[in-house]
This record gives C-alpha cells, structure tokens and sequence, in this order.
C-alpha cells in the first residue's frame, strides 16, 4: 500500500473515531443532565414562604395574586422554582402562568417541604449505569482503534 493511501485511511479513521466520540460525548452529557435532574422541569417545585419586597408586593397585587402585607413587606405561601440559567425565580401559582420575580426583591424563604432528600429514582439509577457503561465502551472502541491504526502505519 502506498504512503498517500495509508495516510488517507489513517485521516478517515481518526475523523470517525472524532465523531464517534463527540456523539458519545454529548449523549452522555444529555444523560448525566437528566440524572442530575436539570430537566425535571415537570416536577413540582418546593412550597415555600416567600417575604417580598415592596415592589414585588406591588408587582404581586397587580397580577391578582393576594398577598399578607405587613409593615411594607408581603408574604406568600407558593411553589416556586429558581431559573437554571437567569436570576430570576418563578413564583407559581395554580391556574395562573409562573411569575418571574427578580433575586433582589425576594428578602426571604423559608422553604416548607424539601424535596432535595428524595432518592434516587430508578430512572436515575439505570441512567448513570447507561452513563458509566457508555462511556466504558467508548474507552475500549478509542483504544483498539488507536492500536489498529498504530499497527497499520507501521507496516
């Protein structure tokens, strides 16, 4: 075989061995994502009592949501949720849209129920299995295919 065949081969392998990779790569990122829960975003947030400020009070009131006004603060007994990405939080309440109120106008938050203790679904657990033996298998197919090709270039 000549030399400008080997080294096209050799370019072919290591851009399949490129794709196979980033393939593996983002399907394991999507599945540690989802174990580690950041697209639960069905589940039902946590109760909470939130203290607000007065613009949020007003902000509140203004979307007809009742509110216990007390010395210039309110509180409110709802779900809510913290953005993943923006500094925001969704207060929601039922047969309403979630409302996004800002970091800076919440004082307080007494959190009443806490789901962060809960175990791990078996959803969960066979997904990190998927994760870890994936992520193995990827491992072995590089290295054979790094062995193979070291092998043919040096015939």
């Amino acid at each position: 075989m000549n030399q400008s065949r080997k080294n096209k081969i050799i370019k072919k392998a290591y851009f399949v061995i490129f794709l196979t990779g980033l393939a593996l790569f983002v399907a394991s990122m999507v599945v540690s994502f989802w174990a580690a829960g950041y697209f639960d975003r069905t589940k039902t947030p946590p109760l909470v009592n939130l203290t607000l400020s007065q613009p949020a009070c007003k902000y509140l009131s203004q979307s007809g949501i009742p509110v216990e006004v007390n010395n210039g603060l309110c509180k409110i007994t709802t779900r809510y949720r913290q953005g993943l990405f923006e500094k925001s939080r969704a207060i929601e309440i039922s047969g309403k849209p979630p409302l996004q109120i800002c970091d800076g106008l919440i004082i307080a938050v007494v959190q009443l129920e806490d789901g962060s203790d809960e175990p791990w679904s078996d959803e969960h657990k066979k997904a990190l299995r998927y994760l870890i033996g994936s992520m193995s298998l990827m491992m072995l197919f590089l290295t054979i295919v790094l062995k193979a090709i070291k092998r043919d270039t040096q015939k």
